[in-house]
């Protein structure tokens, strides 16, 4: 993703449109159990044919990465340009309703 901010908070590698970790776009979370979470903070919107994505928040979903070869997967590469692609829309919508109420 050229042009991503990268950011470390609670744990997790996080990448952002802008350098202001508010347009979080996706993040990485070693988890305990032996795996990464490769997350998605508007992955509810995301274009995800494979059916990749997990989770039944409003907005957010992730992948679990379970070894380098799924880390290395077509696949979620796909997934990556997705968000890189798809994000920036409803991050200025967020934006929006926050001017909105704060008005």
């Amino acid at each position: 993703m050229p042009g991503a901010h990268e950011f470390i908070y609670h744990d997790a590698v996080r990448y952002s449109v802008s350098a202001s970790p508010i347009d979080r776009i996706c993040y990485i979370a070693p988890q305990k159990k032996g795996y990464v979470n490769l997350g998605f903070f508007f992955g509810a919107t995301l274009s995800d044919p494979e059916h990749l994505l997990t989770g039944e928040g409003k907005r957010m979903r992730h992948v679990k990465v379970r070894s380098v070869e799924e880390a290395r997967s077509p696949k979620l590469e796909k997934l990556i340009a997705a968000t890189w692609m798809e994000v920036p829309e409803p991050i200025a919508k967020v934006h929006a309703r926050g001017r909105r109420s704060s008005s």
